[in-house]
């Protein structure tokens, strides 16, 4: 399902010219291919792993694409109601 939703993203990236971005999304759901095959490592690690990945991918995102404006972000629509 998620290489469903990796082809259009990368597409999109490219042709907005966020390579940096299609790098990441690749390097991000390549780590996730290799979680998935590797049934040696203990399921606490592949999990921690995950959410790393989650992080980074997020973290990535931010430096790419840049902050989007506060008033945009849920929190900060549920925090001053």
């Amino acid at each position: 399902m998620g290489f469903l939703v990796y082809l259009p993203s990368v597409v999109a990236a490219v042709r907005s010219g966020f390579v940096g971005l299609a790098v990441l999304d690749t390097v991000a759901v390549a780590v996730v291919i290799a979680l998935h095959r590797a049934d040696r490592l203990p399921f606490a690690w592949r999990a921690s792993m995950f959410c790393l990945v989650c992080y980074v991918f997020a973290a990535g995102l931010l430096v790419v694409v840049g902050p989007i404006s506060p008033k945009s972000t849920p929190g900060t629509a549920v925090g001053t109601s």
